[in-house]
């Protein structure tokens, strides 16, 4: 007898039903049948059968409402204890009356176990809830007959009037799953258009990026390859040749930002490496510590004066990529006959170049915790 997990289970339509339920169940039995209990005392063989079983219910159903209170889910083994106590307090309560009694005003345990019986399975299947009426029913009729003085036209009578009690009772209880159904709906379809809304904003997040990729290639790589085309710019050209292959290692870095990968700034440095290693440059790479993930704008910003010396250099280079709590440096030594690499255009990247005994060493870093802006 598991509960039904789903929504339901942490919401507060949950509790708010549940609560209801259990307000009504009390105040029913507080106000209608304890003074019909008190007011019918006289006419039961022995009273204290009666007492108990109303201490009974009212204990069970201080638990459930402490569980409530509690915001803790009903234990399948408290439902396994509870349920047998209600049947067998009521057996108990039923075991006291004459045969002209049973399902009158003095049997008042008849109309109020049924209710118990719903609230301790709300949380469970309805085919929990209409078994354990349909034993509970059949108890008390089995009791009816064992007093020996019962016909069975009175039978029918009596069991007319529970069954249409056990059937308020189903019906409640019907209510109850329909709206815990309706709840599991509501929360799908919530969840399903905040995954609609999600995917739409990434949707739109990931074509303006596209945009603005496109336009910064357009930018650069259209003149150049309209000058191409028209004769204004010649291919072997050495400054031709260096503008496209800046270009080519600018547009490998471009896409390697579509891709998912754990270390974006490492992943795009690699992706310059291979496409100036594919233009016959041997560049040895090393990578040390790890830091906050960087903003799209910064990492193209730091990677933008790599990706130029390494398009412009004719020898080997090493790249080391050093980062810290605080900052990200990037630096590349390589042949003092390569160019040096243009200023960056963002405002929180540092560059220095040094030249040095045939050599150029290119330093640019940046302080990762500089930035407000929201890693992409």
């Amino acid at each position: 007898m598991q509960a039904d997990t789903g929504p339901w289970d942490d919401s507060k339509l949950r509790v708010g039903t549940l609560s209801a339920a259990l307000v009504s169940l009390g105040g029913s039995q507080l106000l209608l049948s304890l003074p019909q209990l008190l007011n019918h005392r006289h006419m039961y063989a022995e009273f204290w059968p009666q007492v108990l079983a109303f201490t009974v219910l009212i204990l069970l159903a201080g638990g459930y409402g402490l569980l409530l209170v509690l915001s803790r889910p009903v234990p399948d083994g408290l439902v396994w204890f509870a349920i047998p106590t209600l049947i067998a307090a009521a057996a108990y309560s039923t075991s006291g009356l004459r045969a002209d009694q049973y399902f009158d005003t003095p049997h008042w345990v008849q109309p109020l176990i049924g209710g118990h019986i719903v609230l301790w399975l709300l949380d469970r299947r309805p085919l929990w809830t209409f078994a354990l009426l349909a034993i509970q029913l059949l108890i008390t009729l089995g009791q009816l007959r064992l007093t020996g003085n019962a016909d069975w036209q009175r039978s029918a009578g009596m069991s007319a009037n529970a069954v249409f009690s056990c059937g308020v009772q189903a019906s409640m209880a019907m209510a109850v799953t329909l709206i815990r159904q309706g709840a599991g709906r509501m929360e799908r379809a919530e969840a399903e258009r905040e995954r609609v809304r999600v995917a739409r904003a990434v949707a739109d997040s990931v074509h303006h990026d596209r945009l603005l990729r496109y336009r910064a290639l357009g930018d650069r790589v259209l003149p150049l390859l309209s000058g191409l085309a028209e004769g204004r710019l010649q291919p072997h050209a050495p400054p031709v040749r260096r503008a496209c292959t800046v270009e080519v290692i600018r547009m490998r870095r471009l896409f390697a930002e579509a891709d998912d990968s754990t270390d974006q700034l490492a992943h795009e440095l690699r992706a310059c490496i291979a496409a100036a290693e594919r233009n016959g440059v041997l560049v040895t790479l090393s990578i040390t510590g790890s830091g906050d993930p960087l903003p799209v704008e910064l990492r193209r910003a730091l990677l933008d004066p790599v990706t130029q010396l390494l398009a412009m250099t004719p020898g080997p280079a090493r790249v080391t990529l050093v980062r810290t709590e605080g900052a990200v440096r990037l630096g590349v030594l390589t042949t003092d006959q390569a160019t040096a690499a243009a200023w960056p255009e963002h405002p929180l990247i540092r560059l220095n170049t040094v030249r040095h005994d045939g050599s150029l060493w290119l330093d640019v870093w940046v302080q990762s915790s500089s930035s407000d802006t929201s890693p992409s």
